[in-house]
Formats: structure tokens, sequence, C-alpha cells
């Protein structure tokens, strides 16, 4: 039996070498084919894999802003809360800006004020026709003045309730002058109103140790905080006026001032 089967091999040796090479290159070939669905299948569990890393890495994220933003809701309620007001002018008593805290202590305070002239051109309108009398360009213009307030009255001991009163000086003289210039454009068949803005610089520390530097426009009303861009533009205003001499007192301020400013458009 043996002797038989080496002589078929021997007999067709070149077909069992063809075959043989045959089944080996398929063996091959589904090995190799079973490599590369292993490999695939190992990029896409590690596609997978860094995918949940991600995942994590966002809800990780979030959790630590939800964790800062819930801090942060819980530091508010101990932060002090300001309230500016311009109290009315009465008979009694003269104006004054009042600062009060109704939140967390305040230490350290600061109050610097600022005025501005503003001048706005009104329109004109014709009570029967209902039209406009004259050319409005609805031109508004801000002179930096000083004079409108002098001194602090600090309460020293408070960090909560009233902190400090800015007095308001007498403004009879500068009411007057406006009155002037008043007159002179209407005479130019120009309405032309003026008011003095007030705004108050507040520095400050909280209980956090935290500096604070905030900025308010203040009237009768109440008072709004001031973006620092537009208030670091109205103080270099300021600042240049009061460096070169050329800002307005209330005290001496002239209506001939004031129309010249206008009418250059200062």
């Amino acid at each position: 039996m043996w002797q038989r089967l080496n002589k078929f091999c021997e007999d067709n040796s070149p077909i069992i070498d063809v075959f043989s090479k045959l089944v080996f290159g398929i063996l091959a070939l589904v090995i190799s084919l079973k490599s590369c669905s292993i490999s695939d299948t190992q990029a896409k569990l590690m596609e997978k894999q860094t995918a949940i890393q991600s995942d994590q890495t966002l809800i990780q994220k979030s959790q630590e802003e939800i964790a800062s933003k819930q801090m942060d809701i819980d530091k508010s309620q101990y932060l002090p809360k300001l309230k500016l007001r311009l109290t009315s002018n009465n008979e009694e008593k003269k104006p004054e800006i009042i600062v009060s805290n109704y939140g967390g202590p305040l230490y350290d305070g600061q109050y610097d004020v600022h005025t501005f002239l503003a001048l706005r051109e009104l329109e004109l309108i014709d009570l029967k026709s209902g039209k406009p009398i004259g050319k409005s360009r609805y031109r508004k213009i801000e002179l930096p003045i000083h004079g409108a307030f002098i001194g602090i009255e600090y309460d020293n001991d408070a960090f909560t309730g009233v902190l400090a009163r800015i007095p308001q000086m007498d403004l009879h003289h500068l009411e007057a002058v406006e009155a002037s210039f008043q007159k002179l454009r209407s005479d130019a068949d120009e309405d032309v109103d003026g008011t003095l803005e007030i705004f108050v610089t507040v520095t400050y520390s909280n209980q956090f140790n935290e500096t604070k530097t905030e900025t308010y426009k203040v009237d009768e009303i109440g008072q709004k905080l001031i973006p620092e861009s537009d208030w670091a533009r109205r103080l270099a205003v300021y600042d240049t006026s009061y460096k070169s001499h050329t800002i307005l007192s209330t005290d001496n301020v002239t209506a001939q001032q004031l129309q010249t400013a206008w009418t250059m458009g200062h």
C-alpha cells in the first residue's frame, strides 16, 4: 500500500506540488485576510476608545464649568451691591450723590466724580402743522466741566448701608449761563438743551480680596453701569482738557465759551 502511494506521489509529483502550493497560498491568503480583519477591528475599537475618551473629557469639562458657575452663583450673594443716586433739589437741602451698599461688605471704597456739560440740539415742531421748524442736525457735544462736586463725606465705619455722600455745589451761575446760551441759539433757529452728566468711578475691595473698579452714570432716577471702553474714551477727553487748562468751571464759564464750543463742534 505504501509502495503504491509512493509511486502515485512520484508519478503525480508536479500536480501534487502545484496543488500544495495552491493550498498553502489559499491558507496564506485566508490568514492575511483574517489579520487585516483583526487589524481593522482593532482600529475601530481604538477609534471608539478615542471617542469615548473625548466624550469623557467633554463631560469633565462641562462638569467643571457647571461647578465654576455654581461657585460664582454661590459667591455672588456675598459680593457688594452698589446703589448710587442723586437726590432732588429742594429748599431745605442741596442735591448730593448718595453711595450705598446693599450686599456683602465693601472695603476701602474710593469715589471719583467727573462731570460733563452735554449740549443737545432738539427739533422744533410747529404745533399747527406738525412739521419741523428750521434745520436740525440733532447735534450733541460733551464738554468736560469741574466744580460741580467738591468734597466727600465718608462713613469710615460702614461696610454696608450708606457709605458716602458727595454734596453738589451751587450751580446757579452755570444755570444762568445755559439760559443765555440757549437764547443765543434760539435766535439762530436752534433749540439747544443743556444737561449736567455725572459719572462716579468707584474702586473697592470685597471679602474675597478682589479689587474692582466700576464707573456709573448717576442722576435722580438712579445709576447706569458704563462699559470700560466707553468710559476710557470719555476720561481721555476729560484728562486732556484738564491738563491743557481748557476745562470749563461751573463758577466762571461763560455763554460765549459755550457758543464757541458749539460752533466749532468741540
